[in-house]
């Protein structure tokens, strides 16, 4: 201590005493330095460690202190430089290590010890496992073309430093799976093999961490020929560094991957009759071949065979265990009866229907959906359908002038004959023979060019004469038509005859040949009437006309005088009645003339394409009492207000 100081002290003579006060002044003198022990942890293998020797030491005159000295370590190298105190342990050591050191306040000194504590840098490790995610039907890993699967990369950090560089590598066949995606995507993506430079990405993966990495593949063929049936997918790590840049060996997992083809099959055929041609009450057999075409075993087969239950009625099957209804014969499992079927094996069940309807064409179909094979996954549906067929021809015939009507004599009727294939089946070598009979003779065939309908492409054949006419045609497909033309002369000075042309066709497949004819009257032109008269009503007069026919008529018109002279007449329709069109047809006109008590005659005017005719007179006449009567235009459709 330095600085004032005091005290009192008392004197006595024995008798009496006296106090007084001592003050001091202590003068100062240097006081040495107080060094502390320090105690520092250093990593292995660090490089002039700065130690503060000095943050603990102290001196109680404020003086500024500084390190004198260092001494030497047993595991390491101490230097003073720049009054700074550098430790560097030994190479690759680890553990304990310590020196003194003398610190000096300028004039006095002390000594203290620093303890150090070298820690170990510890050794990089890295585990690696590569894993399939449990895929498929049963999660058994066993996965079909198409499919994706998972593979799931992780890496774990298990040493005692942090890794700052992983490499990561990835190879594949690429034949069996493709890559779809991956998080991180891989730095590269060649048709094998997938690159990571570094899968740490900008951040280090620090001890007891780890680091995953999901790819998504697609299979896109089948692994089965490979040995053990799978596709190894190999990873592998090399050249992993951490952050002392110590390099750990390389380091490789690996994943089976088994990709399978599951395939079906499906074929359906015609045994009994082997041309599908069959006819109502007859009896039909058919084939339902299921294969399997890919590289499993089919395990579970529902089979279904569809089919019209009312065009057919089933009657049994070569394989039991089936149900029947609603148009349907149903294996809930075809396997459970006929066995598993492995890979390219075939099994067949034989079905007998019979047709119960004589319809055109009849289809029924085998369908498999819902097969799985030995693994559990799905195969595809499959469809196979065969159609019976009853063969069909139709014959039609359209004829100019039209069927049942008169042809002038000497005139020529044009025919236009249709064959249209209206079964379900191809008709080949189809002949058609034409019979003509009455007043006429075949003419020369008319050639239509390229004008529609199409022309069956004809061959011709015997008899062929006036009368008869003979064709070949190769063949007909279903739903087609053709037209064949013929031409034929009407007799001339003819008053009256008939012309009738009788066409039959057959086939190779035909049960029974198809048949057409056509009918034209002969005669001279003519009215066509076959009635007229004109009578008193109480409407007026009414007058009733009937055709016999009514070819080439377009229409009528009615004429009136007061004799029977016809060159007097005037006519009372201002525009022709309609003709209806048909033989036969019935017409009526109502008129009421100016006068009374007096006779008309009438004339009917027929009018035809090729002129007019006329038939008449007839009379009537109206009496006076009748006066006062409004006159009604007709009482047929048809006819015209005169």
């Amino acid at each position: 201590y330095h600085g004032p100081d005091s005290f009192s002290y008392t004197v006595s003579d024995g008798a009496l005493t006296a106090a007084a006060t001592v003050n001091l002044t202590v003068q100062p003198v240097n006081d040495g330095p107080v060094a502390v022990d320090d105690a520092f942890t250093v990593a292995e293998d660090s490089v002039e460690n700065v130690l503060d020797v000095l943050a603990n030491d102290s001196d109680v005159d404020g003086d500024v202190l500084a390190v004198a000295s260092v001494g030497s370590a047993g595991h390491g190298t101490v230097t003073l430089t720049g009054g700074a105190v550098y430790y560097t342990p030994a190479p690759d050591y680890s553990g304990t290590d310590s020196f003194s050191y003398t610190v000096s306040d300028g004039a006095l000194t002390a000594t203290a010890t620093v303890s150090l504590t070298i820690v170990g840098k510890g050794k990089p490790r890295l585990a690696f496992t590569l894993v399939a995610e449990r895929s498929g039907a049963n999660s058994d890993g066993v996965v079909t073309v198409g499919q994706p699967i998972t593979l799931v990369a992780t890496l774990t950090n298990t040493g005692q430093t942090a890794l700052r560089l992983i490499p990561l590598y990835m190879s594949f066949d690429p034949a069996v799976v493709r890559l779809v995606s991956s998080d991180p995507a891989p730095d590269q993506s060649d048709a094998n093999r997938l690159i990571w430079h570094d899968v740490t990405g900008p951040a280090w993966l620090p001890a007891g961490q780890k680091l995953t990495i999901r790819l998504v593949m697609q299979a896109t063929g089948s692994s089965q020929t490979l040995p053990g049936r799978v596709m190894v997918m190999h990873g592998s790590i090399e050249g992993a560094t951490d952050e002392y840049d110590q390099v750990l060996g390389q380091n490789a997992a690996s994943s089976p991957v088994r990709v399978t083809a599951p395939g079906l099959s499906l074929l359906s055929a015609i045994v009994e009759p082997a041309n599908g041609i069959i006819d109502a009450g007859e009896l039909v057999t058919v084939t339902v071949q299921i294969r399997a075409s890919g590289d499993t075993t089919i395990t579970h087969l529902p089979l279904q065979d569809l089919y019209d239950d009312k065009a057919l009625t089933f009657l049994g099957a070569s394989v039991g265990g089936h149900t029947v209804g609603g148009g349907a014969v149903t294996w809930n499992n075809l396997a459970a009866q006929a066995g598993n079927i492995a890979p390219g094996q075939t099994v067949a069940v034989d079905l007998v229907y019979r047709l119960e309807q004589p319809v055109v064409s009849v289809t029924r179909q085998a369908k498999v959906e819902g097969a799985r094979d030995e693994h559990g996954d799905a195969l595809p549906a499959a469809t196979a359908a065969t159609t019976f067929y009853r063969p069909a021809l139709e014959l039609s015939m359209t004829a100019q002038p039209a069927n049942g009507t008169r042809v002038e004599a000497g005139g020529t009727i044009r025919y236009d004959l249709v064959l249209q294939n209206t079964g379900g089946a191809s008709l080949s070598n189809i002949t058609v023979g034409a019979l003509l009979t009455g007043d006429g003779v075949f003419a020369t065939v008319e050639t239509p060019g390229t004008s529609t309908p199409v022309p069956c492409p004809v061959a011709p054949g015997q008899p062929n004469d006036n009368y008869h006419r003979t064709y070949q045609l190769a063949q007909l497909a279903p739903g087609a038509s053709c037209t064949v033309h013929l031409k034929v002369q009407a007799a001339t000075n003819l008053v009256s005859g008939v012309v009738r042309l009788q066409v039959e066709a057959n086939a190779t497949l035909l049960r029974r040949p198809a048949a057409v004819e056509a009918l034209h009257t002969v005669g001279r032109s003519g009215p066509g009437i076959v009635e007229f008269t004109a009578a008193a009503t109480a409407e007026g007069i009414r007058l009733v006309w009937k055709t016999a026919e009514e070819n080439g008529v377009t229409g009528f018109h009615l004429w009136r005088g007061e004799r029977s002279n016809r060159k007097e007449a005037k006519r009372i329709t201002a525009v022709p009645i309609v003709p209806k069109g048909k033989a036969g047809s019935s017409y009526a006109l109502v008129e009421f003339p100016l006068l009374y008590d007096h006779s008309y005659f009438y004339w009917l005017e027929v009018i035809r394409t090729d002129g007019s005719a006329e038939v008449g007179p007839v009379s009537a006449k109206i009496a006076s009492s009748m006066r006062g009567y409004i006159a009604l235009v007709l009482a047929e459709a048809n006819l015209t207000k005169p």
